[in-house]
């Protein structure tokens, strides 16, 4: 399990991307938003990439804890299926 912390947005996606390559093929892949808040369509964009990137990497892959904001922009925009969202 991996835990988000802070804002994500335009200014920050990269970071969020570029730690996804530090993780490691397993089978399942849980990161967890409760400490987060998704602003923008760049960072659902981000959210997408870090998806397709995961999905290399593992069977499973959930994406939890995110605030209503961030889920409903999500859902909204989110190219990729994420699931686990509650």
């Amino acid at each position: 399990m991996y835990t988000v912390h802070g804002q994500l947005f335009f200014a920050s996606v990269q970071d969020f991307t570029a730690k996804i390559d530090e993780v490691e093929k397993v089978e399942q892949i849980i990161i967890g938003f409760s400490d987060a808040h998704i602003w923008d369509d760049s960072s659902v964009g981000a959210v997408d990439r870090v998806y397709v990137k995961l999905k290399e990497k593992s069977q499973r892959i959930e994406f939890i804890g995110l605030n209503e904001s961030s889920k409903r922009l999500v859902e909204r925009l989110a190219v990729y299926p994420i699931k686990g969202n509650d």
